[in-house]
């Protein structure tokens, strides 16, 4: 299955390397600069955020029951028992897995999202989308270039078997599946592809 860039970072790539299965590219702003500032999420200071911000709105007396629709909720009265405030569970699930990676401009600080694995990637097709697509605090995040804008290099494979193939084009038929992916490796460089180093990998099926 030969695979293409895909679409949801193809504005900002140029392609290092190429082959069947496989494609390489070097990220670069639409500015020009090719330097980037690299972050991901990091889960334990993220579900920190989440629990801080649940006990702030709810507090200790939060209150569970289902809506109209079956949805389960999160409820605060007030003391006379006025539903004041209320929220759907899924909005303070713990998103377990979630990984994000961001790659901030050194010139135009312009931030993109370089990889989620809930959005992009074979796996992502079977994922429900999170009701609330979290702004994350600097704080929820790992920093990878230790404040020094590097070169980002990733590379997409496509390692589907013909038969798994003709079930998902059957599963979702308007799906272009040669921009997909079954696993991303990102690399960071300060001094040019052959020096480069990997950050992270994953299979995304």
């Amino acid at each position: 299955m030969s695979i293409q860039i895909p679409n949801y970072i193809e504005n900002i790539a140029s392609v290092t390397e190429e082959h069947t299965n496989t494609v390489s590219i070097r990220l670069e702003c639409t500015c020009g600069c090719n330097r980037f500032f690299v972050t991901s999420t990091d889960d334990k200071a993220m579900y920190k955020e989440i629990e801080n911000d649940f006990n702030k709105r709810f507090g200790s007396k939060v209150e569970i029951r289902s809506d109209k629709l079956g949805e389960v909720q999160y409820v605060r009265r007030n003391f006379f028992g006025k539903i004041t405030d209320s929220a759907n569970v899924k909005e303070y699930a713990y998103p377990s897995n979630r990984v994000v990676f961001f790659g901030k401009c050194q010139q135009c600080n312009h931030n993109y999202v370089i990889y989620d694995n809930w959005k992009f990637g074979f796996d992502a097709m079977e994922k429900e989308p999170p009701i609330i697509y979290r702004e994350l605090k600097s704080s929820t995040q790992k920093d990878h270039t230790k404040g020094v804008g590097s070169e980002v290099y990733i590379t997409y494979r496509n390692n589907i078997d013909e038969e798994d193939l003709l079930e998902m084009k059957e599963d979702y038929p308007n799906e272009n599946l040669s921009i997909l992916f079954s696993e991303i490796v990102i690399y960071i460089s300060d001094d040019g592809y052959s020096k480069k180093k990997k950050i992270y990998q994953e299979e995304t099926r």
